[in-house]
């Protein structure tokens, strides 16, 4: 007899363990929300016109190099004058994309190819002068000589010009009569100019872990304009790097694993371009979101729901459920539910059920515990992204 109690003891203990453990359960969904902008554009800039202006698009020897392992190679095409292109493209298509402006107009872009760009300026700061008027002018003059300093860094070698073009002072490449024809032509608030790219490329190997690795390295230089005050606002130099990996068991099979130098550059180019555009604008992206499954009766039938897309209806059962007695089913219903408050837009609600489903187990649980916690931390920072969104396209105004 005390064998059978001990067996039924073990038995009982085995099957509350496995309810436990069923919150190990877990599966993944792609969601798409809504990301903020790490840079404030004002919000009285409604439409935006956007130029390929880009002063380095002639071949220039230090950007037709790459690196392989511990060489440097000479490249005789100018990928660069093509990615710079594409990088444009994926740029202006991501703006529109987003329609975070009331309207995008393409400018004509200006060829640089044949142009040299001369830099004539005395940045000498009047500091006898220190008055609050000349503080913008100052600023803009400091903007200029950094991206004089930057379009000087790598100067171009042996290249026979046809015409010059001088820096302004205060706007740059542009003088006040074309930024004047810009804003008359396209009626735009806002001028993004594309003034400078480049890209450098390099294959590496890692013979200690076989790690082979290929690295792109984007830099782009954006001019911003007010076209409203014919104004120049502020610089945007933007470096991105994009890298590709793989396990290679010989040196020699590096290029069986890794994109051609050429490949890598553009697509490089075109993913750096959304990034440019999303950094600048709130944007939608594409999230991974974790919820509970379950071997449940009713719970069960929320898989074939949700492989249908059809969460309202799942939503129905897990509702059902939040109260149920078995603690675990109710921790994820809740938890669950917290998800599609989030997929319809209700942050406040979801945290409310997650935050239920957390205090179900509370600590006793490290597993649910530590996704719960993790999943407040994701709300928490999703509503504070909404009031950071919400102040970028003026909704608190």
């Amino acid at each position: 007899m005390k064998r059978f109690y001990f067996l039924l003891n073990l038995v009982v203990a085995l099957l509350l363990n496995q309810g436990c453990n069923t919150l190990y359960n877990t599966k993944v969904i792609d969601i798409e929300i809504v990301e903020p902008g790490k840079v404030s554009i004002p919000e009285q800039y409604k439409t935006v016109a956007i130029r390929y202006n880009n002063c380095k698009v002639a071949p220039n020897p230090q950007f037709q190099k790459s690196y392989f392992i511990d060489k440097s190679v000479f490249h005789e095409e100018n990928t660069d004058s093509i990615a710079s292109k594409i990088y444009f493209e994926s740029f202006t298509g991501e703006i529109r994309k987003q329609n975070f402006f009331d309207k995008v107009f393409e400018v004509e872009a200006q060829d640089f190819s044949s142009i040299k760009i001369r830099d004539t300026i005395s940045y000498e700061l009047d500091v006898e002068n220190d008055s609050i008027s000349n503080t913008k002018e100052l600023l803009d003059e400091f903007n200029v000589r950094l991206f004089s300093k930057t379009i000087n860094e790598f100067p171009n070698e042996s290249k026979i010009y046809t015409s010059e073009k001088f820096l302004h002072p205060r706007y740059g490449l542009y003088q006040p009569n074309e930024l004047k024809k810009i804003a008359d032509t396209t009626h735009a608030d806002l001028l993004l100019s594309l003034d400078y790219f480049y890209s450098v490329e390099g294959a590496f190997y890692d013979k200690n872990i076989s790690i082979a690795n290929e690295i792109v390295l984007i830099r782009a230089y954006w001019n911003f304009y007010d076209l409203i005050n014919q104004e120049y606002l502020y610089s945007y130099d933007k470096a991105d790097t994009i890298s590709w990996n793989g396990l290679v068991d010989d040196i020699k099979n590096l290029r069986e694993i890794l994109p051609p130098r050429k490949d890598a550059i553009l697509n490089a180019a075109d993913i750096s371009g959304v990034n440019a555009a999303n950094y600048l604008i709130p944007h939608w992206t594409q999230v991974q979101r974790m919820y509970y499954g379950s071997g449940h009766v009713d719970l069960q039938k929320t898989d074939q729901l949700i492989a249908k897309g059809d969460w309202l209806a799942a939503a129905k059962i897990w509702k059902a459920n939040v109260n149920n007695p078995n603690k675990s089913i109710a921790a994820k219903s809740k938890f669950n539910m917290g998800l599609v408050c989030e997929m319809q837009g209700n942050l406040e609600a979801a945290l409310e059920w997650v935050v239920e489903s957390f205090h179900v187990f509370g600590q006793k649980n490290k597993i649910h515990s530590a996704n719960c916690m993790n999943y407040i931390r994701i709300l928490g920072q999703r509503m504070q992204d909404i009031k950071i969104i919400e102040n970028q396209i003026g909704l608190n105004n």
